[in-house]
């Protein structure tokens, strides 16, 4: 029996993905991507970018020609943020000729990062379980479809880097995921600070701290030298950088639910179902599993969950894309602590009545805090 369910599971995940290589092919089909005259979106701001660094423009001269021909309101400043890393679109220049090459490598990076999460799962629950984690992940991506240059943002190119990275971690490849956590760095500044969280909690187990060590120091040098690039040009300064210092409510909500318009049950809030899973799984792993590895995990979305809403704009709500599949794809390691407490006599003594009401309470009023009751 077990051996059939097995067989029909494999035929379910089969079909399924087989559909989702045809909507790439039809994206693929419907979208051809030419170079933009006129930018009235990030998507396409970033793709006149790519076009002209391809002719052979330099990064930072060719971002503020992109930003002249922007039709929205708003101009370059200093501001370190507004201009992303230069290292993704020589990358796009290395590997692709045009927009619609650039999406062919996306959603291979795509398909590479769900076989990534199979993978880190597969260490820690059966293979059973962790097919679950690409399918779940899969559906965030369905929203690409719908906003077609989305697949520019800086955000999943970074995400795809940080997940190898990931997954060489935890197969104990430490200089390959040395070398993929420095990539997703200089893709994205952002994913520094999983790779911050990450090293502080490897001086607290005195190991392994060269690996976070090195990616830090190299971005360190990098963004000196990215700041003294920006800083070449006659622009506007950006503003103090204490307006990035306050918990922005809507910014957070933004973000957790940012690509998930395709995501099932999402009228049922089933991005914040997601967050709460991640909550209950953290809590059981870290206090009860302690897990060296699985804990790198948590602490991969957990750094940026709690980090950005006090660095974000209302706008910023694509600043998910760095956390919310993470969370989504390893959303299966609840099945770690339930199948540790599935016995009833040893969740009563691992959680006291008293216990157990306080940690219902905090939970619930974690809900009221964000609007959901």
């Amino acid at each position: 029996m077990k051996k059939i369910l097995s067989c029909l599971l494999c035929f379910f995940i089969f079909i399924y993905f087989l559909n989702c290589i045809t909507l790439v092919f039809s994206f693929l089909k419907e979208n051809r991507f030419p170079e933009p005259t006129i930018v009235r979106s990030d998507g396409m701001l970033y793709l006149k970018v790519f076009y002209l660094v391809k002719s052979g423009k330099d990064y930072y001269e060719a971002l503020p020609i992109a930003f002249r021909n922007d039709a929205r309101q708003g101009g370059l400043t200093k501001d370190p943020f507004m201009w992303r890393p230069p290292t993704v679109y020589y990358f796009w220049r290395l590997f692709a000729s045009n927009g619609s090459q650039i999406a062919i490598l996306f959603w291979l990076g795509a398909f590479l990062s769900f076989y990534g999460i199979f993978l880190i799962l597969k260490k820690f629950i059966p293979w059973q379980m962790a097919v679950f984690g690409p399918l779940l992940v899969s559906f965030y991506f369905r929203d690409v479809f719908s906003y077609a240059t989305s697949f520019l943002f800086h955000e999943w190119w970074g995400w795809f880097a940080f997940i190898f990275a990931l997954l060489f971690l935890i197969y104990d490849k430490l200089s390959t995921s040395v070398l993929f956590s420095t990539l997703s760095i200089l893709t994205r500044e952002i994913f520094i600070i999983p790779v911050l969280a990450m090293f502080i909690y490897s001086l607290l187990l005195k190991k392994n701290r060269i690996v976070f060590f090195i990616p830090i120091f190299i971005f360190g040098i990098f963004y000196l030298i990215h700041v003294e690039n920006i800083n070449n040009y006659p622009l506007p300064k950006s503003l103090s950088f204490s307006h990035y210092l306050k918990f922005n409510k809507i910014a957070f909500l933004n973000m957790t639910a940012f690509s998930m318009r395709k995501f099932p049950l999402i009228n049922f809030r089933s991005n914040i179902f997601l967050i709460a899973i991640s909550f209950i799984s953290t809590f059981f792993c870290v206090l009860r599993i302690r897990r060296e590895n699985m804990n790198y995990l948590l602490l991969s979305f957990w750094s940026l969950l709690l980090v950005l809403p006090f660095a974000a704009q209302n706008y910023n709500d694509y600043w998910g894309i760095t956390f919310m599949p993470t969370l989504i794809g390893f959303s299966p390691l609840i099945f770690v602590p339930l199948s540790r407490v599935i016995n009833l006599r040893f969740l009563r003594n691992f959680l006291p009545e008293k216990f157990s009401r306080v940690i219902f309470v905090s939970f619930r009023q974690f809900f009221i805090f964000f609007g959901i009751f």
